[in-house]
């Protein structure tokens, strides 16, 4: 009589990891520097542009096996409506990094597209630049309190769709593999880019 190994079942767990799809809002008029504020609330206040098909390689009846959750902004949000998904929470600690933002009388009368100011502000707070933002440190922090949180939303659901941002996404993959989760499909870091990963918890 085989009697099998009664420790070997497992229950396997998911997270999808989603960057939003593309704000609705203008990213190549070049602008000052002083104008980057107000630029960037209104990046924050705008949902996305309505793709024919959001490019992901999911059909509705596979969506629908996912618990949804978001991050605060509303492009988020938007980016799970093009899906026909609502959120069921909304997660904090996967807000977006803030950018450090000022205005050096040098660079005052340079006009850029938008992203190549955010891009530049990125580097800078890579750096370790901009003391009236969170840090880096802090960042990854934020990000390992995310990453406990959407395991115990898998723990409780079996699946989880986050949609978040580019910047804390990469921070959330650091956590999750620490936290052991494996990384098992990846697509892009572009909108709409994904991050599969899985779990096999013993039963």
């Amino acid at each position: 009589m085989s009697h099998g190994n009664i420790n070997s079942a497992a229950h396997k767990q998911e997270i999808l990891l989603i960057r939003h799809g593309e704000p609705a809002l203008d990213k190549k008029t070049p602008i000052a520097l002083r104008d980057l504020k107000n630029w960037l609330a209104e990046y924050d206040a705008n949902g996305v542009h309505s793709p024919q098909s959001p490019p992901l390689s999911l059909s509705a009846s596979e969506l629908s096996r996912y618990f949804p959750v978001a991050s605060p902004l509303i492009r988020t949000s938007a980016s799970l409506a093009e899906l026909g998904i609502t959120p069921r929470v909304i997660i904090d600690d996967l807000h977006e990094v803030v950018l450090p933002v000022f205005s050096p009388a040098l660079l005052m009368p340079l006009k850029l597209p938008p992203m190549w100011w955010v891009t530049a502000f990125r580097l800078l707070w890579l750096a370790g630049g901009g003391k009236s933002v969170p840090s880096v440190a802090q960042v990854r922090r934020r990000a390992h309190n995310a990453a406990q949180t959407l395991s115990r939303h898998a723990e409780e659901h079996g699946a989880v769709l986050a949609m978040a941002h580019g910047i804390i996404n990469r921070a959330l993959r650091a956590e999750l593999e620490k936290q052991g989760w494996q990384l098992t499909e990846k697509t892009h870091n572009s909108y709409w880019g994904m991050m599969r990963f899985t779990r096999n918890i013993p039963v």
